[in-house]
């Protein structure tokens, strides 16, 4: 039951992303980025990526810790960071939170296949 309602509550992130692309996202924090920021500010400064990793995890983290789901013991934060980049370069006009959730719903995935 957590994992449709992360589902749904990712499907309706990315509906009001798409629809409202050009308003503010409904977060806050260096994830409300579009993808092509966090990449040019990544490029720029190294430093920058520091920020960025520790809100996408932060975000994930909560998403885990409300559903209880033990998705980071799936991948290693090295492997979930690159994802999350990967996304971000393909999909520049995204945002950084919508990358995450992406990555997120994934690991969700790979966890429902491990508990069957």
């Amino acid at each position: 039951m957590k994992i449709f309602f992360t589902y749904i509550f990712t499907i309706f992130l990315s509906t009001v992303s798409i629809s409202v692309a050009q308003e503010k996202p409904p977060l806050i924090g260096t994830g409300s980025a579009q993808c092509s920021t966090m990449m040019d500010f990544i490029d720029k400064q190294n430093l920058n990526k520091d920020v960025y990793e520790q809100w996408v995890f932060g975000f994930m983290s909560s998403l885990a810790l409300v559903h209880s789901q033990p998705v980071f013991d799936l991948s290693k934060p090295e492997e979930i960071w690159l994802a999350v980049e990967t996304i971000c370069k393909k999909n520049p006009e995204q945002h950084v939170f919508e990358a995450a959730s992406v990555v997120y719903l994934q690991l969700l995935k790979m966890l429902s296949k491990t508990m069957k």
